[in-house]
């Protein structure tokens, strides 16, 4: 028998194996979110969201963030990525390593696949939720700006039962989004509210505005109410697929005379864009329904 190994205090380490993975099917994950660039240090280029699968008392949503590193690494950084409320509360986080290395082993240049999971209680209160992502120094636990801000928002997260469309459309938008319906009119205090209801069959590759117009039997918006859905909280970008967002509008309504209008809906590239086909209309407008202002 040879010689025992010898008492090692500090670890050594000998290498590491660098497995390149891909997220799997379409029909698992889907991409999210845009690429960002942390400072001038860490890319993510991509983000991936699996379906969720049971996991004890709640679900697990699987993630994988494509990072490169675009310089050499000084100091060790950890990735976060937090599942946040309306009120900016955490109810899941994955932090660590970005895929389990630290600054020396990661390359310049050298795309890796950083998996991670979200668990989410069965405890957790119904409503929408935001996937962020970012990356902080370890001993300092500053976090690192893309464009200004400390963290971005990857995709929505709906939990709970999801909110239904008074009235259905179906309509198709661009082959790849549909107006689901729409939660008919309430017109009080010289405002028109109702809420639209959106779905994506697939990844969109940037963010639309929403245009939401009255108008009469020429056509010409009388008011209207343009902006990204949900006031910016659920940009399109971050529409997983079969996911319906719920598109809360309000119309301002002075200067309307009372009559009978037509609400018209659609997307648009920002600023000014041109809008995207809609079914039926070659103007790339929905006719939802009909108004009554009184």
């Amino acid at each position: 028998m040879g010689d025992a190994p010898p008492n090692v205090r500090t670890p050594a380490t000998l290498g590491i194996v660098r497995v390149r993975t891909s997220p799997r099917t379409r029909d698992q994950f889907q991409r999210v979110g845009v690429p960002a660039l942390f400072g001038d240090t860490i890319a993510l280029n991509a983000v991936y969201i699996g379906l969720p699968r049971p996991s004890g008392a709640g679900v697990v949503y699987p993630l994988a963030l494509r990072l490169e590193p675009r310089r050499t690494l000084k100091v060790t950084y950890h990735v976060f990525v937090h599942l946040v409320g309306e009120d900016g509360n955490a109810i899941a986080q994955s932090d660590g390593l970005p895929a389990g290395l630290s600054g020396a082993w990661l390359r310049v240049g050298e795309v890796i696949t950083d998996w991670r999971e979200l668990w989410v209680p069965a405890s957790a209160p119904p409503g929408r939720y935001y996937v962020v992502a970012g990356l902080y120094e370890l001993a300092s636990g500053r976090r690192l700006t893309a464009q200004g801000l400390d963290h971005v928002r990857l995709g929505v997260i709906e939990i709970g039962p999801t909110s239904e469309p008074a009235v259905r459309l179906d309509a198709r938008l661009s082959g790849a989004i549909r107006l689901l319906g729409w939660g008919g009119a309430r017109v009080a205090d010289g405002k028109l509210r109702t809420t639209l209801y959106w779905r994506a069959d697939g990844p969109l590759p940037r963010d639309y505005q929403v245009f939401a117009h009255l108008v009469g039997a020429d056509d010409r918006p009388l008011a209207q109410a343009d902006g990204p859905p949900d006031g910016g909280r659920a940009p399109t970008s971050t529409w997983r697929a079969g996911q319906t967002i719920a598109d809360p509008r309000e119309i301002d309504l002075r200067g309307v005379p009372s009559g009978e209008y037509t609400l018209l809906v659609g997307l648009y590239e920002p600023p000014d864009g041109p809008r995207l086909a809609a079914s039926g209309r070659p103007d790339g407008a929905v006719a939802v329904g009909t108004v009554r202002i009184p």
